[in-house]
């Protein structure tokens, strides 16, 4: 068993939307994962 976690449906809409745009690659701007901030949070500064 691998342990993934699924995303939330609102968040899986954001990301295919995200994606279906054009952009990919990390939101992480450089700084890798980040304790305490949010998928929901990332994806929210990018806009």
């Amino acid at each position: 068993e691998v342990g993934y976690v699924p995303l939330p449906d609102d968040l899986i809409a954001q990301v295919q939307k995200r994606f279906q745009s054009g952009k990919v690659g990390s939101i992480f701007e450089g700084k890798g994962s980040q304790v305490g901030v949010t998928l929901k949070d990332l994806l929210s500064k990018e806009k």
